[in-house]
């Protein structure tokens, strides 16, 4: 069974970084901190977990083993929607990692459902 470490470390592995570089893209003091994550030792909490899915570009499902890599919906199709979803509301989703996230997994959600009533 995957863990949230091996998930991290196969994207880590995958973009050819090191667990210093990641730290420093997350603005952590420590590559200990990153390095406990992909040891399994510690977990980050939810505000990481949305920073650490806009890194790698996996949702916080994927991360979490909710989803696996099967089902890839293009980002920029993602960000293409929540803008549009922006500017018809007025209103600013980014601001908040966790209304940003939640509007990302009901995107994929959807896109998901989608391509599964059509298989």
């Amino acid at each position: 069974m995957s863990t949230l470490g091996s998930r991290l470390r196969k994207l880590r592995n995958s973009k050819r970084w090191t667990m210093e570089e990641v730290a420093n893209k997350l603005g952590l003091k420590t590559h200990s901190t990153y390095s406990n994550w992909e040891y399994d030792r510690t977990q980050p909490d939810i505000e990481m977990l949305v920073k650490l899915a806009d890194l790698f570009k996996v949702s916080v499902d994927y991360l979490l083993g909710k989803q696996n890599e099967d089902f890839v919906y293009p980002e920029s199709e993602i960000e293409r929607v929540i803008t549009e979803t922006e500017k018809h509301y007025g209103v600013i989703l980014r601001d908040d990692p966790v209304v940003y996230e939640a509007m990302r997994q009901l995107i994929l959600g959807i896109a998901k459902a989608k391509k599964d009533q059509q298989s």
